[in-house]
């Protein structure tokens, strides 16, 4: 079985098993830019089991560190309601969502602590509401993650970069049963 055949397993498994995508729900995914090829895998999965609409919000690590780097001291009292109305209106209508856990596991090791602190407590009471909602299982919610480059030469520090992201791809696709010829199935047999 090749890369390809396996991450569309992954997606499948996703929507299928992981979130049990219903016919009519739609779906929301927030997910690394990095994990690209695989969130657009999950949009033609979901398609095809019958959301009628699949949205995605991005977010790139580039651009996070950016912000710390260059925005001004008043930036880190504020946060992006966009992916909170996102999730809101998913629940509201009874949806789904995923999102993929992929970014640089290093990437606030250089940044200003405080600044993050006062980052994360913002977004904490932000998302509070909605969070409360998700966590009581109104809706489907998955979280998965994906081999990324950063995470990858985390785990496998010995390796070249192209064998250390196929290694954690290999375990991911290993762990999740995605390296069978009838991964679903294997997952409802477990």
């Amino acid at each position: 079985m090749d890369f390809e055949e396996k991450l569309n397993n992954f997606a499948e498994l996703s929507i299928k098993v992981g979130i049990n995508l219903q016919k009519g729900q739609r779906l929301l995914i927030r997910a690394p830019i990095e994990t690209a090829e695989y969130v657009r895998k999950l949009v033609d999965v979901a398609y095809k089991a019958g959301s009628p609409l699949v949205e995605v919000v991005w977010s790139d690590d580039k651009n996070i560190i950016s912000r710390f780097n260059y925005a001004t001291n008043n930036s880190f009292d504020m946060v992006s309601v966009m992916e909170r109305d996102a999730l809101e209106k998913i629940v509201d209508e009874g949806g789904a969502t995923i999102k993929v856990y992929a970014s640089d596991p290093e990437l606030f090791k250089d940044v200003d602590q405080e600044k993050l602190a006062r980052l994360i407590k913002k977004g904490q009471a932000e998302s509070q509401a909605v969070s409360a909602r998700i966590g009581a299982s109104e809706i489907s919610w998955l979280v998965v993650s994906a081999a990324t480059p950063a995470w990858a030469a985390k785990v496998f520090p010995n390796l070249n970069p192209e064998e250390q992201k196929a290694k954690l791809w290999d375990a991911i696709f290993k762990a999740t049963r995605s390296d069978l010829q009838d991964p679903v199935g294997a997952w409802k047999d477990h």
